[in-house]
């Protein structure tokens, strides 16, 4: 049943302000100002009693508005009277309020506070990004970039400078090309200077390379000789061979014209003559080699041994080298040599033509296959040695032993 307020409540009503609203109470209560009683109406105070009383008397009523009719601003000849009086009437407290929109000025304060989260958001955004950013990549590649932007700063700037040099040194001493058609052709000191070193070096190279041709030659040119003069050898000992068979199991070849060894008187001919028949080793060469110790002489011999059966036939020859030296004793202790007394006079032995022979002639020899030296006095065992393995070497191993002596 809602109030009724008399003219005396509607006074004190107009002059009370209404209370705001709360979020639990969301209806709006509309102030409803009397219209203003006409000049007549105080002539009559009796009038307004009795039963018209009641009538006269409305009820203020609650008008709910939505947050749109909040913001219209109303009729324009103002808010409802009531002739005569005004009522208020408060509505009652309820929790209908959470069925109405919420009033402008909290959905700004609440749309204030979802922009305020959203940049503070954003801003905490800005800063992880920077964050990864920055450490994208590690400290040493950052200062390896930074140095290598330095050293290509450093590079552009010595560029610079060579081409400023190489024009400069381009007008001072320019360089033309030979022919008629002569076109200047310009290049840097440095490279001439590299051009020069690289020319120099091939120079160097070259000439190192014809000094050991030429000394392969001068050794071939020595083989060439040494082997004509053997072949020559051979073939007129293979001759005297078979002309002579049942004679001497070896016949020496013939001076032809020429002293042996460059002899100069007929006995040292005949005498050499005497050793070559008696040992069939035939010396080709002699040669005088640079002293070791205290300026004493050794000479090289260049030797050729030939064996011959007794039929004359199945010759074969060993080429080898005889140094005849002098070395300190063998004492593990003694250091350089003080006198003459300290040297012991050797030999030493080296094969000549083992390249030539066939591997089984080879491993037959033995020792004799591979250089050696031995004392001076071991001549005679080192001779009987030759003849043995020349022997074995070029004839089959007899069936029953014979132990008469030959003289071969």
């Amino acid at each position: 049943m809602p109030a009724r307020a008399g003219p005396s409540t509607a006074k004190a009503a107009a002059r009370t302000k209404p209370r705001a609203a709360t979020t639990e109470d969301e209806e709006e209560i509309t102030v409803i100002e009397p219209r203003k009683v006409p000049a007549r109406a105080s002539s009559r105070p009796a009038a307004s009693k009795g039963k018209g009383k009641a009538k006269a008397e409305k009820e203020v009523e609650i008008v709910e508005q939505s947050p749109d009719e909040l913001d219209d601003p109303g009729p324009a000849n103002g808010a409802p009277t009531i002739a005569g009086r005004s009522r208020i009437q408060a509505a009652p407290t309820t929790n209908k309020s959470a069925n109405f929109p919420v009033p402008h000025s909290r959905q700004t304060e609440r749309l204030t506070r979802r922009l305020e989260q959203a940049n503070k958001h954003i801003a905490e955004l800005e800063a992880q990004l920077k964050e990864a950013y920055r450490v994208r990549t590690t400290e040493a590649e950052d200062l390896l970039a930074q140095q290598l932007d330095k050293h290509q700063e450093v590079i552009r700037a010595k560029d610079d400078i060579i081409k400023q040099q190489a024009e400069m040194l381009s007008h001072k001493e320019p360089l033309a090309s030979e022919g008629k058609t002569s076109v200047l052709y310009l290049v840097t000191r440095e490279q001439a200077d590299a051009d020069k070193r690289s020319a120099e070096e091939q120079v160097t190279f070259w000439k190192r390379e014809a000094d050991q041709r030429a000394d392969q030659v001068e050794e071939l040119k020595q083989k060439v000789k040494d082997l004509e003069y053997e072949v020559e050898f051979e073939r007129e000992n293979a001759t005297k061979a078979r002309q002579q068979k049942g004679g001497p199991l070896y016949t020496p070849a013939p001076a032809s014209g020429r002293n042996v060894l460059g002899a100069s008187e007929p006995k040292h001919a005949e005498l050499i003559k005497f050793y070559e028949d008696m040992t069939n080793t035939l010396v080709t060469d002699i040669k005088l080699q640079e002293p070791k110790f205290f300026n004493l002489d050794e000479w090289l011999f260049t030797c050729i041994y030939t064996y011959v059966n007794k039929e004359g036939e199945n010759q074969r020859s060993l080429g080898f080298s005889l140094r005849f030296t002098h070395e300190p004793l063998d004492d593990e202790d003694a250091e350089e040599p003080q006198s003459v007394n300290d040297l012991e006079k050797r030999v030493r032995f080296t094969p000549l033509t083992l390249d030539k022979e066939s591997p089984e002639f080879v491993n037959v020899l033995d020792f004799l296959g591979g250089g050696f030296t031995f004392q001076r006095t071991q001549l005679p065992l080192f001779f009987s040695s030759l003849l043995e393995n020349m022997k074995r070497a070029c004839e089959p191993p007899p069936e029953e032993e014979d132990d008469s002596m030959e003289v071969q």
